[in-house]
């Protein structure tokens, strides 16, 4: 994955079919005012909510307890809350959570089949303490 912000203009030239594809990435921004539960126990679902999210294909949340496997559910755009399921909250430490919008970017001008990207927004992790 590569870290390239809204605006910037991208050529990418294909192995396969020897073209040159140029986009422009589009704007998408993070979700904001994201609320987390407190005083979550082991055993507990965790319910997150998040201000609405304009342009997005879908929201991606993403909990992480420990050195667990991670917990990721993709998500309808216009979705603003989720909950953890209580079997990923099977431990006590800290858990990371990131919420992002995800857009598909169709690249028209390339070959078939065609070329789709996902563009993800920023994300900040959000540390919780699990009891």
């Amino acid at each position: 994955s590569i870290s390239l912000s809204a605006g910037t203009e991208v050529s990418i030239r294909t192995q396969r079919y020897g073209e040159n594809i140029k986009f422009t990435l589009p704007t998408l921004n993070p979700p904001d005012s994201i609320a987390v539960d407190t005083g979550i126990r082991v055993g507990d679902s965790v319910r997150i909510s998040w201000s609405a999210v304009t342009g997005a294909d879908s929201i991606q949340v993403f909990f992480k307890l420990n050195d667990k496997d991670p917990h990721i559910k993709n998500l309808p755009p216009n979705a603003n809350q989720y909950y953890v399921p209580s079997s990923y909250v099977s431990d006590t430490g800290t858990a990371f959570l990131m919420v992002s919008a995800l857009k598909y970017l169709k690249i028209e001008d390339a070959l078939p089949p065609s070329t789709m990207l996902l563009i993800k927004s920023k994300a900040y992790p959000l540390p919780i303490r699990v009891r």
